[in-house]
């Protein structure tokens, strides 16, 4: 089925000034004053700003009768003049932006509101229009209503301004990551030419640390230096517990990896097939790697090159867009592994599981990632407010 592409432009005049009204359309305490979906705040942004960098929210709008939970994050908000949000998940989005430009004018401030989705079917879209257009009028007018109420003296916190122009770093750290991808790949194939199924992880790491460098070179994210950054942390984790492991180095294997690694080398001697042996050994691999070792590179990174220029929780939404990039690996690997070696249920899914629907059966049925990812960027919050 065909996905629906739907764009709304509102705009209004507030009589307040451009700090008050960006107070209004990014903090939920006071969003709740005019907005007819309700909007419940999930976690701070930078500095611990609701309306900050980072922050996630939670909005219940209702459509055709019923609430829709919307999960969204905040990815830029340059105070008093520009907000931009997205939603993560929830309503059959598959992708969206929400724009919010406020310049001064003359009775105040004028508020731009630009929402751009793709959902996942045109029923969607027809219905997400009828709803929501009369839905955000009537709201945008409650503002404008709220706005006049609160007159002209009243104290904002804005979120804080941030200088984090890192280019010159960017283009070192980007060769520092591309040596990163060539051991990945090295590793991969000397592996896998022997084989040793740990190579089947090394090789969709590779995958993904290339979509990363792709991403960031294409301008994908806000702090591409932070990303490239913890591409080369989280790196440094594997290569090294894969290095003990096979003898090149001195030292001892962590315990998360021990158990990964005894993993892959059990499939290897089993009677499985080549999909099986390949699957089990990303599956022990991806639990190790992310449920261990991203907390700690995201920390280490954080503590190293970020404390006391901006709080953690300002990188999560450009965390939070590295989503897809796991996704497009996982493809990748689908696409290397030879179809007859595929098991007969894994042949079926493929088949009648649409491109859109890959993920969430992947998150049901074989690893949640995006899960394990979100918990692991929190426990790294937890872990920079102890040890900073």
């Amino acid at each position: 089925m065909m996905s629906g592409v739907l764009v709304l432009d509102l705009e209004r005049e507030l009589s307040v000034p451009p700090a008050v009204a960006f107070a209004l359309v990014s903090e939920p305490d006071r969003m709740n004053r005019w907005s007819e979906a309700r909007v419940e705040r999930v976690l701070g942004g930078d500095a611990g700003h609701p309306g900050g960098t980072g922050a996630l929210r939670r909005v219940r709008p209702r459509m055709m009768g019923r609430e829709v939970v919307l999960e969204e994050v905040i990815e830029r908000a340059e105070a008093p003049g520009l907000l931009v949000y997205r939603v993560l998940a929830g309503g059959g989005v598959k992708q969206h932006r929400g724009t919010i430009t406020i310049t001064p004018s003359a009775r105040g401030s004028r508020v731009h509101w630009r929402v751009e989705a793709t959902l996942a079917a045109l029923p969607l879209e027809w219905a997400a229009r009828a709803a929501l257009r009369p839905s955000l009028e009537r709201s945008l007018d409650a503002m404008a209503q709220v706005a006049t109420e609160m007159g002209d003296h009243v104290e904002v916190t804005l979120p804080p301004p941030r200088s984090l122009d890192e280019l010159a770093e960017s283009r070192a750290l980007a060769r520092e990551a591309e040596a990163c991808m060539e051991s990945q790949r090295a590793y991969a194939d000397e592996l896998l030419e022997r084989d040793d199924d740990r190579g089947w992880f090394a090789r969709v790491y590779e995958h993904v640390t290339e979509g990363q460098l792709v991403a960031c070179a294409a301008g994908r994210f806000d702090h591409p230096a932070w990303v490239l950054r913890l591409v080369i942390a989280f790196h440094a984790l594997w290569e090294e517990n894969l290095a003990i492991r096979l003898g090149e180095r001195s030292g001892d294997v962590e315990a998360h990896w021990v158990k990964a690694h005894r993993r892959a080398e059990t499939a290897s001697r089993g009677e499985a097939t080549m999909f099986v042996r390949a699957m089990r050994s990303i599956h022990a691999g991806m639990r190790a790697h992310i449920e261990d070792d991203l907390p700690r590179a995201i920390a280490k990174v954080h503590l190293s090159s970020y404390a006391g220029r901006a709080d953690l929780a300002r990188f999560r939404a450009d965390y939070l867009r590295m989503g897809d990039i796991f996704l497009d690996a996982s493809a990748k690997i689908r696409d290397v592994l030879p179809r007859e070696a595929w098991t007969r249920r894994a042949r079926v899914l493929d088949v009648l599981t649409p491109d859109g629907m890959r993920g969430a059966l992947i998150e049901k049925r074989y690893y949640p990632i995006a899960r394990r990812r979100r918990e692991a960027f929190e426990r790294a919050v937890g872990l920079v407010r102890v040890l900073g």
